[in-house]
């Protein structure tokens, strides 16, 4: 009787496993969470590392973040784009739907900070977060999603050349 009792409770903790561990919302994880994503998201995030194409970038380098930006208006201003450097992207997403991206920038040694303000929300399934910038969406995919780790990439086509840019922010 206890043997068979054993092998039941084996039996069921093997049936959860494998059913836990085959129902990843999130590319790399995690398995369960019992926050939901809005609330996992909501919160203030630093950039910790940014990827392009897989392969990791100095994210302090601005020109990685130029790269879909008309720059003319940095001409206009006298300011030469290789010349900024980021010492910090700060993201705040807020639980109504309102944003703000804050980039800490130097140029030469003078600091200056740009703000984005945006609103956000989660797709249906809670596995993009979609950001309205300006007018336009951009369609972030949530790879990792914990209450101090979030993963996103954003795959961009133009021309016939795919760039997939992956972003990793901490609280």
């Amino acid at each position: 009787m206890k043997l068979r009792n054993i092998l039941i409770i084996a039996a069921i903790l093997l049936g959860i496993s494998v059913v836990m561990t085959s129902c990843n919302k999130y590319e790399d994880g995690p398995a369960f969470s019992l926050k939901s994503a809005a609330k996992r998201i909501t919160g203030e995030w630093d950039l910790s590392a940014a990827k392009i194409n897989g392969k990791l970038v100095d994210f302090k380098d601005v020109e990685w973040l130029l790269t879909e930006v008309d720059t003319a208006y940095l001409d206009e201003w006298g300011i030469d784009p290789e010349s900024l450097k980021i010492n910090n992207v700060n993201a705040t997403f807020e639980a109504d739907g309102d944003g703000v991206f804050i980039f800490s920038m130097s140029e030469m040694t003078f600091p200056v900070s740009q703000k984005e303000y945006i609103s956000w929300d989660l797709d249906a399934d809670d596995k993009n977060i979609i950001m309205n910038y300006d007018g336009t969406n951009i369609e972030l995919e949530i790879l990792r999603l914990t209450k101090e780790e979030m993963n996103l990439r954003r795959t961009v086509t133009i021309d016939g050349t795919t760039t997939i840019y992956e972003l990793e922010f901490e609280k």
